[in-house]
Parts: structure tokens; sequence; C-alpha cells
């Protein structure tokens, strides 16, 4: 058994979730080069065939004559391991969310760049997998850089907010949080705390659709006229 040390990794995630999972065995049905590891080159090859409707029953490791994506799970079940450890390196950790951060929106992607849910992509439906972990689905307002809430650097995980995250704003000490003309905001839910502030501008929309509470308001939200605000409960 190969045994793992936590890793030390500067990030702006403030609370480090470190869930040790185990090496493979050789040998397994996680195994499909044949070179006695289950690995990236592996899991890659599987995600391919997914992503793509291959119907190679090579990759049918659940064993029901269907690829699909019930066959990773069952891939990393085999290979003791998790699918939000996107490097395969025996632990879930702030490196993997930051390698999805670094290849966010790529194309023809593999499952060790971030594609963990395998339709080819890596995009807000691999962010929400893994932020489920990290933050609990949250992405906090920093205003690092400027008040432009489309600039991902203002935000703690490094992606501007998306349709499945939950949005807490907090900190306006630096600067406050605009949505700009012709530019549209997505959120499943948003907090603004009593310190806080939100300016939609003309021409700017914020669209969230929650599931209950999706907006909660104790500080400033301001719709300047031409603005959008469209919240609903699906």
């Amino acid at each position: 058994m190969i045994s793992f040390s936590p890793l030390k990794f500067n990030f702006v995630i403030t609370t480090l979730f470190l869930i040790q999972i185990y090496s493979p065995a050789t040998g397994q049905i996680c195994d499909f080069n044949f070179d006695l590891s289950c690995d990236c080159t592996d899991i890659d090859l599987l995600n391919n065939e997914i992503a793509t409707g291959g119907m190679n029953l090579s990759f049918d490791v659940d064993g029901d004559n269907d690829v699909d994506f019930d066959d990773k799970l069952s891939w990393l079940i085999a290979a003791g391991t998790s699918l939000e450890d996107v490097n395969l390196d025996g632990m879930v950790s702030p490196i993997d969310l930051l390698i999805l951060v670094n290849n966010f929106n790529t194309i023809n992607a593999s499952h060790c760049s971030g594609d963990v849910n395998a339709d080819g992509m890596i995009n807000d439906l691999d962010a929400a997998i893994l932020l489920e972990v990290f933050t609990g689905g949250v992405v906090s307002w920093l205003g690092s850089s400027d008040a432009n809430w489309h600039n991902s650097s203002n935000w703690d995980v490094g992606l501007i907010p998306f349709a499945d995250a939950d949005v807490h704003i907090s900190n306006t000490l630096n600067n406050p949080v605009v949505i700009q003309n012709s530019n549209t905001g997505l959120a499943e839910s948003l907090l603004i705390s009593g310190t806080s502030a939100l300016t939609i501008q003309n021409g700017g929309a914020l669209f969230i659709q929650g599931t209950q509470d999706p907006l909660l308001v104790m500080g400033e939200l301001v719709i300047m006229e031409g603005g959008t605000l469209d919240v609903s409960i699906n």
C-alpha cells in the first residue's frame, strides 16, 4: 500500500480538505493498457470513449453492455479512488480544483485535466462537483482586483459564479460588486451581507434560480434603470 502525506498548498479556499484514498491493486479491470496500474492514462481512455459515445465494450466496466458514466463510477470503485481526485494522486485537495480552474472551458478534455463528468468539456458542471467538496457549492466575493462581477480573480475559487453556485457577497471593503452593461450574472442563490452591496447597471442582468430562499439581502442591492434581476424557484 502506498501512503500519502498531506500537501501544503496556498489557495484561496480557507478550509483544506484532504480525503485519503488508496492506491489500486494491479491487474484490475481499471487497467485498460495492461501496464499494471490504474492511472490517468486508463481513465482518460474511458473518459474519451464516454464523451464520444463510443461502444467499445472493452470499456464496459460494469458489464451492462453499454459504455457510459456508470462505467466511470465503476472504474473509480475498482481503482479505489474518488471522482473528485482529478490528478489521481491519492487524495482530494485544492490541487485538484486548481487543475480544473486552470483548464476551465477546455474542450476535448480528460479527467486528469478536470473533466470529471466525462462529457468532453471542462465547465461549470465539473466545477459544481468539486466545489461541493471544498466549499459546499459556495462562491464568495473577494474584490481582489476591481468591482467587476465577471473578473474571475475577484472570486475566492478563481471562477465566475455559474448557475449552480451559491454566491456569498460579504466583503466589499475593497470594491462594490457590479454587474456591468451587457453582462449577465448567474447563481443558484445569492446572499448579500449587511455591510455589502451589489449593483446591476443599465443593460446588466442577474438570473437566480434556486430551490429555496434563492435571494437574501441584508446589505444593499441596487438595480439601475435598464438593469434586470430575475429570481425564480425551480
